[in-house]
């Protein structure tokens, strides 16, 4: 590498997050939405998904809709429980390296995400034991409020305006090819997981070898 590493984007759900995708279809065609698998991906929702993710719809008018158009007989609770399976933990390993990690680099979270899904997120994961989630980050970019989601350019440039980071010194980990294409024509050092290494592999070894380049810089 000819530039250390000053910089560390993470993706969410994936990455940071388990995600359980079959667990959330299954709980959503329980409640009788058979047609479910045509909305969830695990990289990329589809439409009323996707509009909560990209911040068109708010959480009321996603259930609304849920309720008129698929579940009439379903509470909001009920949809919300099941919308919710799609996340499943994260390991108090993951925690324990990013509090490490962000005492020598500056650390961001880019998430495709949805207000049910963060709020659950950081009251259940990061917001507990004392610790608030800006001790995990130095900023934070959610898709739906920023009313765009990965892989658009338009999320990235925000983000490396608003943080001033150098792509060029910034390492972009997610897990969706497409997210990871976008990054890299912007110049990103770019890292996709994949199911045979996980990222604990990642954080025990390459990781760290970024790390310890910038003690010594």
């Amino acid at each position: 590498m000819n530039k250390k590493i000053k910089n560390v984007v993470f993706d969410m759900g994936g990455i940071l997050i388990d995600i359980d995708r079959m667990s959330c279809v299954q709980s959503f065609q329980k409640l009788g939405f058979k047609e479910i698998e045509n909305y969830i991906g695990d990289f990329k929702q589809t439409a009323v998904f996707l509009d909560l993710e990209e911040g068109k719809v708010t959480e009321n008018e996603f259930y609304l809709f849920i309720k008129n158009n698929f579940l009439p007989s379903r509470s909001e609770n009920e949809i919300k429980n099941a919308w919710l399976s799609f996340l499943s933990e994260i390991s108090d390993y993951k925690l324990n390296k990013l509090i490490h990690l962000k005492q020598n680099v500056r650390t961001y979270l880019l998430s495709n995400t949805n207000p049910i899904h963060f709020e659950w997120v950081k009251g259940s994961f990061f917001e507990k034991n004392g610790k608030q989630i800006t001790d995990f980050f130095d900023e934070i970019f959610l898709s739906y409020e920023l009313k765009i989601s990965k892989p658009n350019k338009e999320i990235f440039d925000f983000m490396i305006k608003k943080a001033e980071i150098n792509p060029q010194e910034t390492l972009f980990i997610d897990d969706g090819e497409n997210n990871i294409k976008t990054a890299s024509e912007l110049g990103f050092i770019c890292y996709q997981p994949t199911t045979n290494t996980g990222l604990e592999e990642f954080f025990e070894k390459d990781l760290e070898k970024f790390v310890d380049e910038i003690k010594t810089s």
